[in-house]
């Protein structure tokens, strides 16, 4: 309580008392709330008026009810990270209201490493991406440049590998998936460090080349299987035609030398 003179009379027989209360205390909960209920009021106050004008809920794409004003990503870091970022900054300006899913879809459908991703809109003017990245079944070099593969046909370039990776060689296409699945076994097998180069030859055939510099004629499919083979047979190889000639493994029960491009020799796997 706060007693309080009257100035302006001589005698202070005269009082009277001032209550002062203490300042309300607004937790954050409460704020947060009444934000949302500010943002909602005035969407239900815009939106309403906004139709109300003549205009169609498509025209409000065009329009900048609730532009975006900032765009959030996380889930990834690097080089990808600001890719993407550069491609989806394609999305300020829009309405924040109107955006869905497959406009969100188109620009990171171009991005081999994005598997998925979850939009959240935080009115008025932010959105918030976080993105699902693939997981990486192999890696590949093209020259200096390297890139992973989830193995299905899907790739994409990094800053840098953490293990040694075969370099394509030829005309193949990284996104081949008879390629990729061939580097996901490579990987698998743990040859990633022993083979240092793949050459796509006849459809689902490629050459590998060892790092005793063997050139390997495989399938796709079961290189485990060709490659105990190759191991088998190594020590007759070397007898019959020393190191470098290229070796047929394709075949399901014997081992092909092929020196100078032709078949020379040949012997079954318990030969």
């Amino acid at each position: 309580m706060i007693e309080a003179r009257n100035l302006y009379r001589s005698d202070e027989a005269a009082k009277f008392v001032l209550a002062v209360g203490k300042t309300p205390v607004v937790s954050r909960k409460k704020r947060v709330i009444r934000i949302l209920a500010g943002t909602a009021l005035a969407a239900a106050i815009i939106i309403p008026a906004y139709f109300a004008a003549g205009n169609t809920a498509a025209s409000i794409r065009e329009s900048n009810v609730f532009s975006i004003r900032k765009v959030n990503i996380c889930g990834i870091k690097g080089s990808n990270s600001q890719a993407l970022a550069d491609a989806l900054s394609a999305l300020k300006g829009r309405s924040l209201w109107s955006l869905s899913a497959e406009d969100i879809g188109a620009e990171t459908s171009r991005f081999g490493f994005v598997e998925g991703f979850l939009m959240k809109k935080q009115y008025p003017s932010e959105l918030t991406l976080e993105i699902k990245q693939r997981g990486a079944a192999g890696a590949l070099m093209q020259g200096s440049r390297a890139f992973q593969v989830d193995g299905t046909g899907n790739y994409w370039e990094v800053d840098y590998l953490d293990a040694p990776a075969p370099q394509l060689k030829g005309n193949g296409s990284i996104g081949d998936p008879d390629l990729q699945s061939l580097v996901a076994e490579i990987f698998e097998e743990g040859l990633s460090g022993t083979i240092t180069s793949i050459e796509p030859q006849d459809p689902g055939s490629f050459i590998l080349t060892t790092r005793q510099k063997d050139e390997l004629v495989v399938f796709a499919e079961d290189l485990g299987g060709q490659w105990a083979k190759y191991r088998k047979t190594g020590e007759w190889i070397r007898r019959n035609i020393g190191a470098g000639g290229r070796i047929d493994l394709r075949w399901s029960n014997r081992v092909v030398l092929v020196p100078g491009g032709a078949p020379q020799e040949e012997v079954r796997e318990d030969g």
